[in-house]
């Protein structure tokens, strides 16, 4: 529903309304489900006491080293946050899906191409944007028929490796049916709407909000609502810091032709070590599975 509202919203206003809504999106739900990421290494169960200060400190050196490497070799690290986001989008929506622990590297190869192709299938219905963020970011202009070839690719690639899956019995044909549908209404909102809007509709609600819930079972367990709130309260601090530095990006950068490109530099520099924790919860919890 919250889709579909996202499209009428597109449809019936002009682009700015599309904007807010986009940064509203990302502030609030979006930069919450990365924000706590302190807090997961701080309560988690997968870091022993006595290093949970220097993964904090390695989490504040990969963001910046991101930032640098934005800065110095843009094309590059536009690259790896791509590949990045791919693994972390197609991690979300699977590794609580299998049915086992076994034929990890197989899973691994498919979760990256499920994620690659919710994104290839952005760049593709948008390709002019996305070729003028690359261009402004990274000063390389894609040619429009390389999106085309990526989405076809990712698509046959996660397509062969699901066969695989579901063939070897590790993944039940309910689930993959029903993650496979959504892919028609990523596709519906990435067309009807702008670059942004459509991304921060798939970033807030198809992969912050599961994402969310996953957290939050794994730092506190039980129900569902006195979860929330205290994650709320236990995350208000990182997450308040997080749109204090968002609402100084917004500052300085929103009236200029780069404001794109410095958004999607700004969320990749917080993605980097995001992946790292949430790969090592997820990894966590298949071993307890296990057990």
């Amino acid at each position: 529903m919250s889709s579909f509202l996202g499209i009428a919203i597109s449809l019936s206003f002009a682009e700015i309304f599309s904007v807010y809504l986009a940064l509203f999106l990302i502030i609030s739900i979006g930069i919450l489900h990365g924000a706590n990421d302190i807090l997961l290494i701080e309560k988690s169960k997968f870091v022993v006491n006595k290093n949970k200060w220097y993964i904090k400190l390695t989490y504040v050196f990969i963001v910046l080293l991101a930032v640098i490497l934005f800065y110095f070799v843009p094309f590059y690290a536009l690259i790896i946050f791509i590949l990045f986001s791919a693994y972390h989008f197609g991690e979300q929506h699977w590794s609580q899906k299998f049915s086992t622990n076994q034929y990890g590297f197989l899973k691994k190869v498919f979760q990256f191409t499920f994620g690659l192709l919710i994104l290839s299938l952005l760049f593709l219905l948008k390709p002019e944007t996305t070729n003028q963020v690359i261009e402004d970011l990274a000063n390389f202009s894609v040619p429009f028929n390389w999106f085309t070839y990526l989405s076809a690719c990712s698509l046959t690639m996660s397509l062969i490796f699901s066969v695989l899956l579901l063939i070897k019995k590790e993944l039940i044909l309910t689930k993959f049916s029903f993650e496979f549908s959504l892919l028609i209404l990523y596709t519906l909102v990435f067309y009807f709407t702008p670059l942004i809007l459509g991304f921060a509709i798939y970033f807030a609600f198809w992969h912050s909000l599961p994402s969310l819930n996953d957290q939050i079972k794994f730092i506190y367990g039980g129900k569902l609502v006195p979860g929330i709130k205290s994650y709320i309260k236990d995350a208000g601090i990182y997450w308040l810091v997080s749109v204090v530095g968002f609402a100084a990006f917004l500052f300085f950068f929103y009236e200029t032709k780069l404001f794109y490109s410095f958004l999607f530099a700004f969320i990749a520099a917080i993605t980097f070590p995001h992946v790292i924790v949430m790969g090592k919860m997820f990894s966590y919890l298949k071993k307890q599975k296990s057990v």
